[in-house]
């Protein structure tokens, strides 16, 4: 058994905030040093402490109210993240990208109180490319790839009761957020998500 020694983190944060009316703006610039990393190794079947490591990005967000029924919000994440130094596998994996780890993702959607007590909430997202599980070496041919997937959900409020109906992946979009390169680097495992799926649910409050 070989005992694995705790995660430790340095982390860095700076931002500025907007305010005005409806509008609350935000950007920060941030750095997270870690140093022993615990991370699951597919081709032992264990968990192991990585070489050290670094994330850093830019984050973006606002909200703007519009009116009293309606608002919308958005965000973006550029980060990069990669090995400081160290070895992984007989191989030096200094300056690699770590895997699924995103280089960009964004979010943006709305909410709509459009009659009384009926909202309709939206939301579409976005990520983009990433490298494979068991590709610290960065060397197989092909990233995961970018997707992006729409959902919308509808409530309405009657006395103590919330009645809801969503639908998630909208546009019935064909996507993975989790894949593994096998040991060989010639192929890989994927484990796709839901295509167009709808929920009705029903909540009651005493």
């Amino acid at each position: 058994v070989t005992l694995l020694k705790p995660q430790v983190s340095k982390d860095h944060e700076i931002g500025v905030e907007y305010r005005a009316g409806g509008l609350r703006a935000r950007a920060s610039a941030f750095a997270t040093y870690l140093v022993d990393e615990i991370y699951f190794f597919a081709p032992t079947f264990s968990n192991i402490n990585l070489p050290p490591t670094r994330r850093s990005g830019l984050e973006f967000d606002a909200t703007y109210v519009v009116n009293a029924r309606l608002s919308l919000f958005g965000n973006l994440a550029l980060t990069e993240a990669r090995f400081r130094s160290g070895v992984i596998g007989g191989v030096d994996v200094t300056g690699k990208t770590l895997p699924l780890v995103p280089r960009d993702a964004a979010n943006a959607g709305f909410a709509w109180t459009f009659a009384g007590r009926t909202r309709l909430n939206g939301v579409v997202r976005y990520v983009g490319q990433q490298f494979y599980d068991n590709d610290q070496t960065n060397t197989f041919p092909t990233k995961m790839p970018a997707y992006a997937t729409a959902d919308l959900k509808l409530t309405h409020s009657v006395g103590g009761a919330n009645i809801g109906f969503s639908v998630n992946n909208l546009f019935d979009k064909d996507y993975y957020t989790y894949a593994i390169r096998n040991g060989a680097g010639t192929s890989f495992n994927a484990y796709p998500q839901w295509r167009r799926s709808a929920l009705l649910t029903l909540e009651y409050k005493i």
